[in-house]
């Protein structure tokens, strides 16, 4: 006889979403991806990201619809002694509680751990911070772009006149969602043996920070510094795609065994006698006259002919494409990766599924988000809130 399966590894935890704009919903878009049941809570203006363009309807943006899909939804006014009991009440059933408030804000709620906690042992809850609690940053207003600045990364992104340069995506926001999620994954595993629950911080300046400084620590890794904190190859000024005849190629040609191959397929037997280029060490010496190199070698085809080579010699290579070519690229047509949703609000939606996969507990399909409030049902059958978990 066969057991259904479960709704994704995450299934029969609740989550109470008090989050807006991007950091906070995209945690909790990732929890109600992989099965957590996950309530929305909202002021009765609605999440102030629902209010970014483009939209078929008023409080119904593309972003908004992106990252707050499979989310339960429902109206509560926490200005009001009323809308805070209610709040208690479904916090007191709650496995996790996410908010990205600052902490006055969230005190003058009664959202603190020191109040909730009471109420309920076993509750996570996550706070998506700016600049953690024990610094003199910590309480000024934080959103992606002087995250980026404040880190180093609009400063390495700095063009060839040198003007700092953001991103061309919200990264702060998006990487504080995704240590958010880490957290509240090993706050859950450890609930599992204690039995209670805990407060997790996650401030966006330190979280973009540790990332960036993943591989751009360089030589202040040492103590007295052996150099600048910075990784050379992937600056701006030398890591850009390559210009082909008629377009352009990402490629790396990087390990020793790759640059081989390419400069045999090049017919540049010059490069492999050059003592600056015989190693991954040597090469990573003199990466500006590299990549001046590479630059006129890939400028004698065109980005297909390069890429049969590049392929047929295990080189890794891709054509350098728009977000629009994503929708008819091939690979992702082939795994599935775009599913056609009907919202009951916004009618047909085409969004990507979470790309992670379990072999015995599946995530969920892409599915709608919660409608405006005022449109159709506020919370979707399943009850008002999380059930209890204490008992």
């Amino acid at each position: 006889m066969q057991t259904a399966q479960p709704q994704g590894p995450l299934s029969g935890i609740h989550v109470l979403d008090l989050t807006t704009y991007l950091s906070g919903p995209y945690c909790t878009y990732f929890l109600a991806q992989m099965g957590a049941d996950v309530l929305k809570v909202e002021p009765p203006s609605g999440d102030r990201l629902r209010f970014i363009p483009p939209a078929r309807h008023r409080g119904m943006g593309g972003p908004f619809l992106s990252v707050n899909q499979h989310k339960r939804g429902v109206v509560i006014d926490l200005q009001t002694e009323e809308g805070q009991n209610h709040l208690r009440r479904l916090a007191s059933t709650a496995d996790v509680v996410v908010h990205n408030m600052r902490r006055k804000a969230a005190e003058g709620l009664g959202l603190t751990y020191e109040e909730l906690r009471p109420l309920n042992p076993r509750l996570i809850l996550c706070r998506i911070v700016g600049y953690g609690q024990g610094g003199p940053y910590a309480d000024l207003p934080a959103f992606d772009d002087p995250i980026q600045g404040a880190t180093g990364m609009a400063y390495l992104q700095q063009d060839r006149e040198g003007r700092p340069q953001y991103m061309a995506s919200a990264i702060a926001d998006k990487v504080a969602g995704m240590f958010a999620v880490i957290a509240i994954l090993g706050a859950l595993v450890e609930r599992n043996a204690s039995g209670v629950g805990q407060e997790v911080e996650v401030p966006m300046f330190e979280c973009l920070a540790s990332f960036m400084l993943a591989e751009h620590i360089g030589g202040r890794i040492f103590d007295p510094p052996l150099g600048p904190a910075v990784f050379e190859r992937v600056l701006p000024s030398i890591r850009r795609p390559f210009a082909t005849r008629d377009g352009f190629i990402a490629a790396l040609v990087y390990t020793d065994g790759q640059w081989q191959r390419f400069v045999g397929l090049c017919g540049r037997q010059d490069l492999l006698t050059d003592p600056a280029f015989a190693t991954v060490e040597r090469r990573a010496r003199h990466y500006p006259r590299l990549y001046q190199i590479l630059q006129e070698v890939f400028a004698t085809k065109t980005t297909r002919e390069w890429l049969t080579l590049l392929w047929e010699a295990d080189v890794p290579a891709m054509p350098v494409l728009s977000p629009d070519d994503l929708f008819s690229d091939p690979h992702l047509q082939a795994v599935g990766f775009f599913k056609a949703v009907e919202h009951p609000t916004e009618g047909r939606l085409l969004l990507p599924r979470f790309p992670l996969l379990f072999s015995r507990t599946p995530a969920r399909e892409p599915g709608p988000a919660p409608p405006f409030p005022g449109q159709g049902k506020a919370a979707p059958p399943g009850g008002e809130g999380p059930r209890d978990n204490t008992k």
